[in-house]
């Protein structure tokens, strides 16, 4: 359950960091910032969930197989514009968020589990739904 989302969450974040390097044009500096928190975020997150993986008992595989291990469809241009790198972030956000939501909504996970992955999920639902929708039609 745990080591599936860790997957998820290592590729996200190595898609995010491709677009945060491959972003161009006039909003280059914006994006660049902002997709670079986001690589950060969900770098730490995957981190956190991969240590639940293994507090769980769960067996973690080299972070290197993740896209193989979960059937991750890797992003791969070589610019981003603004609106490509928005679009494409705002996917991957919602399949981070989807991929939560599926774990939070085991009957097996604890209270306090339930309570930071929720936390996770609010996270990207805000910068999904609020700050990318802003900045595209910005």
């Amino acid at each position: 359950m745990f080591s599936n989302l860790a997957y998820k969450l290592i590729c996200a974040a190595n898609d995010l960091k491709h677009i945060h390097t491959h972003t161009s044009g006039p909003f280059f500096f914006t994006i660049h910032e902002v997709i670079g928190e986001y690589y950060e975020e969900c770098s730490n997150q995957a981190d956190y969930v991969t240590e639940l993986a293994l507090e769980f008992g769960e067996t973690m595989e080299n972070p290197s197989l993740a896209a193989n291990l979960v059937d991750w469809k890797v992003t791969n241009m070589a610019e981003y514009d603004l609106k490509t790198a928005i679009y494409s972030v705002k996917s991957i956000m919602s399949d981070i968020y989807n991929a939560m939501d599926e774990v939070d909504n085991k009957k097996s996970i604890t209270p306090d589990v339930k309570s930071k992955i929720e936390e996770f999920m609010r996270y990207w639902a805000k910068e999904n739904n609020y700050k990318l929708e802003r900045l595209i039609d910005g």
